[in-house]
């Protein structure tokens, strides 16, 4: 498996420059749990606006592993502005509606940016970003009460958005048309019910979910319902996460998309957080059953992750983490059983660089965080993967494939590793701060193997 590669000196780095937030204003942290401040400015009674920018400048080296392939080397300049009102008429009603503004300069890969679908995560001139109405319950009447009912265009988080996340680090982030039912008492216990659809990013027309002039994707011509339970109580110094989750997109595609799916992928699954002194625990495994492209679906994934705080060390934690999602071993034989990722936000977990998706992976992570001058928050991690199933593709972050290998070809399984850094701090504390990071990939044999040239 550890085959020495002709390659491994071969690699790909990237360079996120900047990555500033100026909060001169802010939305609820809701929306915005990265923002760092819910700081509103009240322009009337019961009306309040927000916003941020974010600039991001990356140099990519080497990216695609061949010289002869386009945006093999590239450099990117990602500007993402949002501009918000909240009205609150009653104390049970809010009204909430956002504009978002995300651009790319300097993308040479992409030929047209305004019709190309390949920048939808990138590329987005003003748009409707969010706009829905909140119905809440002030009053509890008991432990599951009707806390809270969300319709419209929304922000959905689950659990730490392994399998549905709003995808902040993109340019133009993940939204959804839908409803969110909300019951319980956070840090008690909760149950959230979900019916809604991912909207298409289209840069050229107004976002919608039902819009695939630009898209052959699966997830964005797909339904989520979820019923999501989560319990503080159950288990002492334990955060229980209990769910069923289902992607469904029928046996013919929406209007104006090229391709038919046939999904209807079950997911169940279970996630936790422990702490006991200074060692902490999380985990989550989910089994998989229904169909994909009109296949028997069957698949599963698994996490876990243990950390340790060194409190006389400026309170710095080790962790070593694994990750495994099944692949599909025979394309051939009517069965499918590639995990499918669901709606993830994937750059939190397998490697900034974002070479992975948990699909038909095993992932072994070290990492350490710490402060540095009680300012800046560091951050190491190092990497390996393998493909679960040589024969089946290694999927990227987006959860697209990568590579793929022939049936017949005689392949390696490890695909190589990261090394990460990065450094984030506040300029100004709470409302300006700047990320740094660097990543560096280690090609692997499997990188040799699957490699035309170049």
């Amino acid at each position: 498996m550890f085959r020495k590669s002709n390659r491994i000196l071969k690699h790909s780095l990237m360079l996120m420059v900047l990555n500033v937030v100026a909060m001169t204003f802010a939305n609820d942290s809701f929306a915005y749990k990265w923002a760092g401040t819910n700081e509103r400015f009240e322009v009337a009674p019961g009306l309040s606006i927000g916003g941020s920018f974010r600039t991001r400048y990356e140099f990519m080296s080497d990216f695609k592993f061949n010289k002869n392939t386009a945006g093999n080397d590239d450099s990117r300049t990602l500007n993402q502005f949002r501009l918000n009102a909240q009205w609150n008429p009653f104390g049970w009603m809010t009204f909430f509606v956002e504009g978002q503004d995300a651009r790319v300069f300097g993308e040479n890969a992409v030929t047209n940016k305004n019709t190309d679908p390949s920048v939808g995560f990138i590329h987005d001139p003003w748009d409707l970003h969010q706009a829905y109405v909140d119905f809440k319950n002030a009053t509890p009447a008991d432990l599951f009460y009707l806390r809270n009912i969300r319709v419209g265009r929304q922000k959905i988080n689950l659990g730490d958005e392994r399998l549905v996340g709003a995808l902040e680090w993109a340019n133009t982030a993940r939204v959804w048309d839908g409803v969110v039912v909300s019951f319980g008492e956070p840090k008690k216990r909760t149950l959230d019910v979900i019916a809604a659809m991912e909207v298409d990013v289209n840069p050229n027309n107004p976002n919608s979910w039902n819009d695939l002039e630009l898209s052959t994707s699966r997830y964005q011509d797909s339904n989520l319902y979820g019923l999501y339970y989560t319990d503080w109580l159950l288990i002492e110094n334990t955060q229980l996460e209990l769910y069923w989750l289902t992607r469904s997109n029928g046996d013919t595609a929406a209007s104006g998309a090229a391709t038919s799916h046939g999904d209807e992928v079950h997911s169940i699954g279970t996630r936790f957080e422990h702490k006991h002194g200074a060692m902490d625990f999380n985990g989550e495994f989910v089994g998989q059953f229904g169909e994909y492209s009109g296949l028997d679906h069957k698949a599963f994934a698994g996490h876990i992750e243990a950390g340790y705080m060194v409190e006389e060390l400026n309170k710095t934690r080790f962790a070593l983490a694994y990750n495994y999602a099944s692949g599909d071993d025979d394309s051939t034989d009517g069965k499918h059983t590639t995990f499918d990722n669901l709606f993830p936000t994937n750059h939190k977990f397998y490697g900034d660089m974002d070479f992975f998706a948990w699909m038909n992976m095993h992932n072994i992570e070290a990492s350490a965080k710490t402060k540095l001058f009680n300012k800046a928050d560091v951050r190491l991690a190092y990497q390996l993967f393998w493909l679960a199933q040589e024969h089946d593709s290694w999927y990227a972050a987006s959860r697209a494939a990568a590579r793929t290998a022939s049936a017949s070809a005689n392949v390696s399984s490890f695909v190589g590793s990261e090394l990460d850094l990065t450094v984030k701090f506040w300029i100004v504390p709470k409302r300006l701060d700047m990320l740094l990071g660097y990543g560096h990939f280690f090609a692997g044999s499997y990188i040799d193997d699957t490699n035309s040239g170049g």
